[in-house]
């Protein structure tokens, strides 16, 4: 045999697909490169696997918000051209992950509802979630509530922790709205800002996050944080409507996480950022402190995330 023989290449297609479908999508089309022959054979692998993915900053624990999102855009946008390119051929198995929570999932459903077309074989069903746990005591989720899940009252739960980080503005608030109304003896509600850094900067309806009557959970609720907090409009009309109904409420903790925009509102260029932060703080607390509190003895603190 002689060195450096390409054998592979000359392999039938099927049989080269039938090999190139093990690997994730992003090796198969660096394969392209090899020869006239492979520059176009990956666009007919059945199998797309875009599985495990996530932007390198995050692998590598660095976390620059505006790098990661200009990489997932990147990367969504290679998904659009692999799909593009098949030009419809069928599709035998299509895996994604999409957990980063800068995606945009109107383009992932678009993306879903072309693999359909294309005679997927491999693919997982809707799942409707139900729970039941009358004496749980603690509860954490940190995902997205899907819209149609079933959930009876929690009479026991005493502490509630939502990281709630994915979703579309369309399919946040309603799931949400309906868990907390469920909420009937908790003393302590986190509830994650990461959401509402994404769904409170200005895209939100005005009545996306409502309720039909003041949520139970209120009356009893002794601690309320909210993390991630930038002090958008939208985030201070919810900490004015827990302030507002909540009439055994002893603490209001806001870890905050304000970006250069907010620092743009505070005039005194010589104040360096611990002294802007604290003077965002202040003049959060005295907006605050305008509306109508239910607990007179409600201390507000703030920590930084």
């Amino acid at each position: 045999m002689d060195v450096g023989e390409d054998r592979i290449s000359k392999l039938p297609d099927p049989l080269v697909h039938h090999i190139l479908s093990f690997l994730p999508t992003k090796t198969v089309v660096s394969t392209s490169i090899l020869s006239k022959r492979w520059k176009n054979i990956w666009v007919s692998v059945p199998v797309l696997d875009f599985h495990n993915w996530e932007p390198p900053r995050i692998r590598s624990g660095h976390y620059d918000e505006y790098a990661i999102t200009l990489e997932t855009n990147n990367f969504m946008d290679f998904v659009e051209r692999a799909l593009v390119l098949r030009n419809m051929l069928n599709i035998h198995k299509f895996c994604l992950d999409c957990e980063n929570g800068f995606f945009d999932h109107k383009r992932v459903n678009a993306w879903i509802t072309t693999v359909m077309k294309c005679q997927v074989e491999d693919n997982m069903e809707d799942i409707k979630v139900k729970i039941d746990a009358p004496n749980l005591i603690s509860f954490t989720f940190c995902d997205k509530l899907p819209e149609d899940f079933v959930v009876d009252s929690f009479p026991l739960l005493h502490d509630a922790d939502l990281y709630y980080n994915y979703g579309d503005i369309e399919s946040t608030f309603g799931p949400l709205s309906k868990f907390i109304t469920k909420l009937c003896n908790v003393k302590l509600l986190k509830i994650s800002g990461a959401y509402f850094k994404v769904e409170f900067s200005g895209k939100a309806k005005e009545n996306t996050l409502t309720f039909d009557k003041v949520p139970h959970c209120l009356v009893c609720l002794k601690s309320f944080k909210i993390r991630k907090f930038n002090g958008y409009p939208k985030e201070l009309e919810m900490v004015k409507f827990v302030l507002k109904h909540a009439r055994v409420l002893e603490m209001v903790i806001m870890e905050t996480s304000y970006t250069v925009e907010n620092y743009m509102g505070v005039h005194n260029k010589k104040k360096n950022l611990k002294a802007k932060e604290e003077a965002l703080n202040e003049k959060i607390r005295r907006q605050l402190g305008m509306s109508p509190w239910a607990s007179t003895g409600c201390v507000i603190q703030f920590s930084s995330s």
